[in-house]
């Protein structure tokens, strides 16, 4: 009798882990569903930008690019400006020079 009571307890525990078992093993499988379904979308999203990626990669070389050309350009104007400067206060120290002459020879 208690052999068979306990052989009775052992079958109703082992029944309880298998139904815990069959739980946890459509747990899983809903989990696995549900990482299936976020690496398509995952794909699907990097197939979607990686033209927009690669777009905006050559839309920023040509800006990169004309910022450098626009850079020298500003660079060579400055630089003719700082010249034209230059002379124009030679000029007016020489218009001075010109002015205090006239006043002392007055």
């Amino acid at each position: 009798m208690a052999v068979s009571k306990l052989i009775e307890d052992f079958a109703e525990k082992l029944g309880l882990i298998l139904a815990r078992l069959c739980s946890l093993d459509t747990k899983m499988e809903e989990v696995n569903n549900t990482v299936k379904s976020l690496q398509s979308k995952i794909s699907l999203t990097e197939l979607r930008s990686t033209p927009s990626r690669a777009s905006t990669e050559k839309n920023l070389d040509k800006k990169f690019t004309h910022m450098g050309t626009n850079s020298t350009l500003i660079d060579e104007h400055t630089s003719k400006l700082q010249s034209s400067l230059d002379k124009s206060k030679c000029e007016i120290d020489e218009c001075h020079k010109k002015i205090l002459y006239l006043d002392a020879y007055n």
